[in-house]
């Protein structure tokens, strides 16, 4: 939303997937911690509060309550902004992104060669941020 409210940028149409459950899993296997793509930062705060304390402290002090609700980890990242939020703590987990096309095929890009510049990412006009995929090992 940020392309509409500071560049004024229209859309056509916007699809809100917010409620896809599939997009909002937190799941963790044995080595991985699986974050969906439409997971806020409160949600995600509020599932490592007990469990992953050092990501709590930092999911704490990101941005106002009122975008902690709203906001989703996948629109953060996918945003492409240099000054984003979440991609310096994926970077460290070394994160891989799992991408959705429109077909229902995927693919994995490591958080490290998602972004190729300002605003620039490896997503393809026919894909979306499904989840994230954290190594706990």
């Amino acid at each position: 939303m940020l392309e509409n409210t500071q560049r004024y940028r229209d859309f056509d149409t916007l699809i809100d997937v917010s409620c896809v459950a599939e997009l909002k899993q937190l799941h963790v296997a044995e080595t991985t911690l699986t974050i969906g793509a439409s997971v806020t930062y409160s949600e995600l705060e509020a599932f490592s509060k007990t469990q992953y304390p050092q990501m709590n402290a930092l999911l704490s002090r990101i941005a106002s309550r009122q975008i902690r609700n709203r906001g989703t980890i996948g629109g953060n990242v996918a945003n492409a902004s240099p000054i984003a939020d979440l991609p310096p703590l994926l970077l460290a987990f070394d994160a891989d992104i799992q991408l959705l096309k429109n077909d229902g095929s995927t693919r994995a890009v490591n958080i490290s060669d998602f972004y190729l510049g300002y605003k620039k990412t490896q997503l393809a006009s026919d894909e979306m941020i499904a989840s994230f995929d954290v190594s706990l090992g």
